[in-house]
C-alpha cells in the first residue's frame, strides 16, 4: 500500500506540474432503508485508497490514449480546452474550488486527440469501466481488434457511436441527480428547524451562492443583514425552513 500511495502521489504531482486543477468539493452517500423507511445522508470520507485508484485510472487512460495515437487507431479521446486564468485573489477551500469550477470549459469527446487541461494530461481517454461506460467498452473493442489483427472501426463509426452514447449518458446523469435530490428532500422533510454549517461560495445580489458541506447541497440564498459582512469562504449557519418533496427543493434562511 505504501508503494502504491507513493506512486499515486508522484502521478498527482506530475499532473499538478502540468497545470491540473484540483477541485475538492464534498461528496455524500445517501442510504435508503426501504424496510425501516429511513433515509440517511452521510459524508463520504476520503481515503488514501481512493487517491490511489483515481491516479491509476487516470494513468491507464492517458497510457491507452498515447498507445492508440502511436498505433493510429481510431479512438475516443477526451479533451478539455484551457480555462480562463484564475484571479490572484482566489480564496482557499470550497470557495476557491467553486471559482475554479466556473473557469472550466466543457469536455469534448472526439476521435481527435487533445489536451485535457483540468487533468493536466496531454492525452486522455477512459478505459477502466467498460461495464459501466460505453465509451470505455468502445476503447476495449478497438484495442482487442488491433491486437488480434481484426478490422477496426473507422473514425466516422467511432464518432457516431460516441454521440449516441453521450446522449444516453447525459440522460442517466440527469436521472441520477434527480434521484439524489429527491432522497435529500425526503431526508430534510423531517428536519424542519434544523441548523447546518454553511460556506459562502460567492457573494451576489440578491441571492448568494452557498454550500452545505454535510449535505452536499449547493444553493442560492439571500443573506440576512447580519451576514452581509461575510466574504467568500466564510462559514456561517443556515436553518431549514421547509422541504418540498414534490417540488424537489428546500427553503433555507440564515440562522
Amino acid at each position: 500500500m505504501e508503494k502504491l500511495a507513493a506512486l499515486s502521489r508522484r502521478l498527482l504531482d506530475r499532473r499538478l506540474q502540468n497545470g491540473a486543477a484540483v477541485i475538492d468539493f464534498p461528496e455524500v452517500r445517501i442510504l435508503v432503508d426501504a424496510e425501516k423507511k429511513t433515509v440517511e445522508v452521510l459524508p463520504d470520507e476520503g481515503f488514501i485508497s481512493q487517491d490511489i485508484v483515481r491516479e491509476c485510472m487516470l494513468a491507464a487512460g492517458a497510457g491507452a490514449a498515447l498507445w492508440a495515437l502511436h498505433n493510429q487507431i481510431p479512438f475516443p479521446y477526451i479533451s478539455q480546452e484551457t480555462g480562463d486564468a484564475p484571479s490572484d485573489t482566489i480564496p482557499e477551500g470550497y470557495a476557491g474550488a467553486y471559482q475554479l469550477r466556473r473557469l472550466m470549459r466543457p469536455r469534448t469527446l472526439s476521435t481527435k486527440p487533445g489536451l485535457h487541461w483540468a487533468l493536466g494530461l496531454d492525452l486522455y481517454t477512459q478505459v477502466t469501466s467498460p461495464l459501466r461506460r460505453y465509451t470505455d467498452l468502445l476503447c476495449h473493442q478497438q484495442i482487442r481488434a488491433f491486437l488480434s489483427s481484426r478490422p477496426l472501426l473507422t473514425a466516422e463509426e467511432v464518432l457516431t457511436r460516441l454521440l449516441q452514447a453521450e446522449r444516453g449518458a447525459a440522460a442517466c446523469q440527469h436521472a441520477q441527480r434527480a434521484a439524489n435530490n429527491h432522497w435529500k428532500q425526503v431526508y430534510l422533510s423531517e428536519k424542519k428547524g434544523a441548523v447546518w454549517d454553511a460556506v459562502l461560495l460567492e457573494k451576489r445580489k440578491p441571492r448568494s451562492v452557498v454550500l452545505i458541506p454535510a449535505l452536499g447541497i449547493e444553493m442560492q440564498l439571500p443573506l440576512s443583514p447580519e451576514a452581509e459582512g461575510l466574504a467568500a469562504g466564510d462559514m456561517f449557519r443556515v436553518t431549514l425552513l421547509k422541504a418540498n418533496i414534490a417540488a424537489g427543493e428546500a427553503v433555507w434562511g440564515c440562522a
